[in-house]
């Protein structure tokens, strides 16, 4: 019988029927993708999908991968692109282990993920036998309770999930593991089964019995507006254009270059966002999305600590560690009421400034081509509006920074609690199958997810780019400790990396060479030069402030 954290209750069933049970449970759940990881224990799941493939092909997708941890982050972007669950299975072991960073990622993204863990029987836990170890709750609370399934399924569709954490199956089978008949997997009413669970915006007043505190203690608010999915975007777009204040409008939240926002978006970098907050022009800060990537994020732990700070998200995490408020993004409605008679304090003159140090900008980084900023600059103009995947923290900084403001419909990254970790596998999940699609990568980002393009030859043959900012180390990191034992030097280049994968392979220190659409991996060396003495202008201009 299924039990909750290894009570049980032991019945005799067949592997091969038990898989079969829970590939429908997971399928009444929505899956649609299926991430498999081969090996021994999970044969049951193996053997039951490799013969239903055919008549299966037309409603699920199969992905067969080596390695769980870059399984699990591929994983991760299918969700993410096709907002459906998506199902890893597993060998039993340290193969379970893999997942852990994905379920980390999945659980403060919400990202709806299934994990199915083959396991040995009950009676070999805590031995030290080969394959063996403690998988119950081996995700601790980044899934939900694991559901440990020894022998019998008859209640399997009695457990609920709300996919806002990813579920953890955890299903046990003796040897010998393919005894019997493969079952038949009938997918025909499987429609009528799926329980999705998409956001939907509640025209509701309800949100008026509870006022935020916050109204009494802010007056000109600052909005920094993250990740939104699509119909999150159009309810902002809608609430916010009538509103007279200054938005921090992050890459992610897919709004940078908006006709009815794009006017009221600071410009100029960061430090033009601590110049206002320092001069008193906002007396708060209103997030709306997810958890924001901007430095200021952090700074209002410490640096802004006392700075009121209202959350508007779907996301239940307030990404702060002091005190704060958290409210759905339907309070928005409420918030525009409130504040669409309050001006921001000298809203012109700030705006004004906010221009004119972005054109001061603008020319500074020419003066600097080769410099990684102006890089990332140049590559936004090659991108356009083609999905986009920004990766770990310098660059998805750098692009909100000085990024080309064009308006695009998919923009994604791995923010949550990870800056580093699974970035390619992830792209490749999430990337578009129908368009060229663009992501942007450090190296060592990189050379943390080399088996990554294992996957290549189970996707659509769209073509991609995948940009490599090789500064030749963490250099992310220098500005902060100012100690090369932070840095990571290396002096790698990813040339035969490529070519083991047989993609195409071009490296540049210019950008001004047009590309062609191909799966691609583009190297761009900076100049760590000109990056020093670009620095040092930069610095100098922040100070005429």
């Amino acid at each position: 019988m299924i039990s909750k954290e290894g009570a049980l209750i032991p019945q005799a069933t067949s592997n091969l029927i038990k898989a079969a049970k829970i590939i429908d449970y997971v399928l009444s759940l929505g899956a649609t993708d299926f991430c498999l990881c081969a090996g021994a224990r999970n044969s049951p799941f193996i053997t039951i999908l490799d013969e239903n493939k055919i008549h299966l092909q037309s409603r699920l997708q199969l992905y067969h991968l080596f390695d769980e941890r870059a399984a699990g982050f591929f994983a991760l972007g299918c969700s993410q692109r096709t907002q459906k669950p998506v199902v890893i299975i597993t060998t039993s072991g340290t193969a379970v282990s893999e997942l852990l960073s994905a379920a980390v990622e999945a659980y403060y993204t919400k990202t709806p993920l299934i994990f199915i863990t083959a396991d040995r029987p009950p009676n070999y836990r805590g031995t030290g036998a080969p394959q063996t170890i403690e998988q119950i709750g081996i995700f601790s609370h980044y899934s939900r309770p694991t559901i440990d399934i020894t022998d019998s399924l008859e209640d399997i569709h009695s457990f609920q999930w709300s996919r806002d954490i990813p579920l953890h199956l955890n299903v046990c089978f003796s040897e010998p593991l393919l005894e019997g008949p493969i079952p038949y997997i009938n997918i025909e009413n499987i429609d009528q089964k799926r329980k999705m669970n998409g956001f939907i915006i509640q025209d509701s007043h309800d949100y008026v019995i509870e006022k935020p505190q916050f109204f009494s203690a802010c007056k000109h608010p600052l909005f920094i507006i993250s990740g939104l999915n699509s119909d999150e975007k159009d309810f902002v777009v809608q609430q916010l254009t009538p509103f007279p204040g200054l938005f921090w409008i992050e890459a992610l939240s897919r709004l940078r270059g908006h006709p009815h926002l794009e006017s009221r978006r600071i410009k100029s970098g960061y430090p033009f966002l601590t110049y206002l907050i320092e001069n008193k022009k906002f007396d708060g800060i209103i997030r709306i999305g997810s958890v924001p990537t901007t430095r200021l994020w952090r700074d209002l732990e410490d640096k802004y600590k006392t700075l009121p700070v209202l959350s508007l998200s779907e996301n239940s995490f307030s990404g702060l560690a002091r005190p704060s408020e958290q409210r759905s993004l339907t309070y928005l409605k409420m918030v525009n009421d409130y504040y669409k008679h309050s001006i921001v304090q000298e809203l012109e003159v700030a705006k004004e400034k906010d221009d004119f140090f972005e054109q001061e900008l603008i020319k500074t980084l020419a003066s600097f081509p080769n410099s990684q900023l102006n890089l990332v600059r140049k590559l936004s103009l090659l991108v356009g509006e083609q999905p986009l995947y920004l990766g770990n923290s310098l660059p998805i900084r750098e692009w909100d920074m000085v990024a080309e403001p064009i308006l695009s419909n998919a923009i994604s990254g791995n923010r949550g609690a990870n800056g580093i970790d699974g970035q390619i596998s992830t792209f490749f999940g999430w990337r578009s199958q129908q368009t060229h699609s663009w992501a942007l990568l450090g190296d060592l980002t990189t050379l943390y997810d080399l088996n990554a393009p294992w996957i290549l030859s189970q996707q659509a043959s769209t073509s991609w780019t995948l940009a490599v900012m090789n500064n030749s180390g963490g250099q992310i990191f220098k500005p902060m400790f100012k100690r090369e034992a932070f840095l990571n030097r290396h002096s790698i280049n990813f040339e035969y990396w490529a070519k083991m994968w047989n993609l195409s392979y071009s490296i540049t220190n210019s950008l001004s060479e047009p590309l062609t659409p191909l799966p691609q991996v583009l190297e761009i060396v900076p100049s760590e030069e000109q990056d020093q003495k670009l620095n040092l202008e930069l610095e100098q201009l922040w100070k005429k402030l």
